[in-house]
């Protein structure tokens, strides 16, 4: 990666970081706005926002690029840094954006800062890691078999969101609200979404293969 590259890089990143960040903060104090119209405690407010897949991924991607630019140098950073990590978190981005804009996007109609949020959050965010991913981050790296632990964390959020349920009857989707759907269509969406996360990967492992080789024709004409 050339001198210029790399400043292109790292401006790409810290751009995506700010707007996670700021997305973030402004998605969570649009809830603290409106918890007392829904009655909510502040602990309840925060555990809700903390209940939705699209929050922790974009924190996720803000906490990855954050750490790796912050200490560059640091054993945590280097290993956050790994093609395969940010490749996982770019699939779970797409995901997160294709979920909302197919399925969610026409159940509510926001405004203000909730449009600027909802924005932020579930497209642009997304667009701005996929081309970081793509322009970036070193190919050549990923491996099929990268798809069974990229489902780990989906897999896991879908646990505590199920458990969650059964204790306070709050389900942050539509498609995972078993009082209104039941476990077993419950279970039936959710292997179609982890279809869906396998999908995605499948896809980006492909083209992972194909930008490498494009790449190591350049090199040798």
């Amino acid at each position: 990666m050339t001198k210029n590259n790399h400043k292109s890089s790292v401006f790409l990143m810290a751009a995506i970081a700010l707007l996670a960040w700021i997305s973030l903060g402004i998605q969570l104090n649009l809830l603290l706005e409106y918890r007392e119209q829904s009655g909510l405690t502040v602990g309840e407010t925060l555990a809700r926002y903390f209940g939705y897949f699209t929050i922790l991924t974009n924190l996720l991607a803000a906490l990855n690029l954050t750490i790796i630019l912050a200490f560059p140098v640091s054993a945590l950073a280097q290993s956050l840094s790994r093609p395969s990590v940010q490749a996982a978190i770019t699939v779970y981005l797409v995901f997160v954006a294709l979920g909302y804009n197919l399925l969610l996007r026409s159940l509510w109609e926001p405004t203000g800062l909730q449009r600027l949020a909802d924005e932020l959050l579930h497209v642009i965010i997304p667009i701005l890691f996929l081309i970081y991913w793509l322009i970036s981050v070193l190919k050549g790296k990923l491996k099929f078999l990268h798809l069974i632990p990229w489902l780990a964390y989906p897999l896991l959020y879908l646990i505590l969101a199920l458990m969650r349920g059964t204790v306070d009857q709050f389900y942050p989707y539509p498609f995972l609200d078993v009082n209104k759907l039941g476990y077993t269509e419950v279970l039936w969406n959710s292997g179609m979404l982890a279809l869906c996360i396998l999908a995605i990967g499948f896809i980006i492992i492909i083209i992972d293969k194909l930008l490498y080789r494009r790449n190591q024709r350049a090199v040798i004409t």
